[in-house]
């Protein structure tokens, strides 16, 4: 996958409605365990659980957007993946990519919040228009102005104005030309179908049985070993079977666009 903006926002769009869990059980579901206890599968894959997962959420999305590489998605983060929003903000602010007015989709925004100075909550910015600033956010609620530990993935928008902006930081990604040239049309997608399993429709987040579903030949499944080639083929990088991996596999799935081995 192409590491542009628009790929990040169309992975955060997938993510609205998750709601946090109460205890290190069924973190990849959207809603299931729902709880106030801040367990999350955005944590999980940095290796901490239980904490506020504003900056996690943030980190895990350039995560994903690099094939669960971490390496490559600090790149992207000016050199940091952290659960601290004001760690984040400094490390574009030494890169001189921190900017305090003009955003634009595909940048971080950075608040001022209720638990200590500097920035205490982030979120990505989906769109600016001559007024506003929209947002996809982890950890926050559809209630109204800046909530740092509000519990869910929620898209939310600002007053450019608003006071508890601080400022924005501008990802290193590619160049969006190829994205902006290959939108799906009716030829591209037609020409597709060798390329990719069918999609999948079913509500199964089990990556074996999902495969199996679309037709992915029986020695692609069943065990980590078989998965990695599957893997390899679609960007996930040092596939080990992890949770995040496996729900990576599924997502493209259900979106028609895992690619065939």
């Amino acid at each position: 996958m192409k590491k542009t903006a628009n790929n990040l926002i169309k992975i955060a769009e997938k993510e609205i409605g998750y709601l946090e869990k109460k205890s290190n059980k069924d973190l990849n579901h959207k809603t299931k365990n729902a709880g106030r206890n801040n367990y999350t599968k955005y944590n999980a894959a940095f290796g901490v659980n239980g904490c506020y997962w504003c900056a996690y959420f943030i980190c895990w999305l350039f995560y994903t957007l690099c094939g669960n590489n971490k390496s490559e998605a600090k790149k992207m983060l000016c050199g940091t993946l952290s659960g601290a929003c004001e760690t984040l903000k400094q490390a574009f602010i030494k890169n001189k990519k921190y900017y305090t007015k003009n955003p634009k989709a595909g940048d971080l925004i950075f608040f001022k919040g209720t638990r200590h100075a500097g920035a205490n909550h982030i979120a990505l910015v989906i769109k600016v228009t001559k007024d506003r600033v929209y947002t996809i956010e982890g950890n926050t609620s559809t209630g109204k102005g800046v909530i740092d530990n509000g519990g869910g993935v929620v898209k939310k928008n600002y007053l450019l104005t608003n006071s508890n902006i601080l400022g924005y930081g501008r990802p290193k990604y590619e160049s969006e030309t190829t994205a902006s040239t290959s939108q799906p049309t009716s030829t591209s997608v037609k020409s597709s179908t060798s390329v990719y399993y069918k999609k999948y429709t079913g509500k199964s987040t089990k990556v074996d049985e999902v495969l199996k579903v679309i037709g992915v030949p029986s020695k692609y499944y069943g065990s980590v070993k078989n998965r990695k080639t599957i893997a390899v083929k679609n960007s996930i990088s040092n596939y080990k079977g992890t949770a995040s991996q496996n729900l990576k596999i599924v997502d493209l799935a259900k979106q028609g666009k895992l690619k065939k081995a």
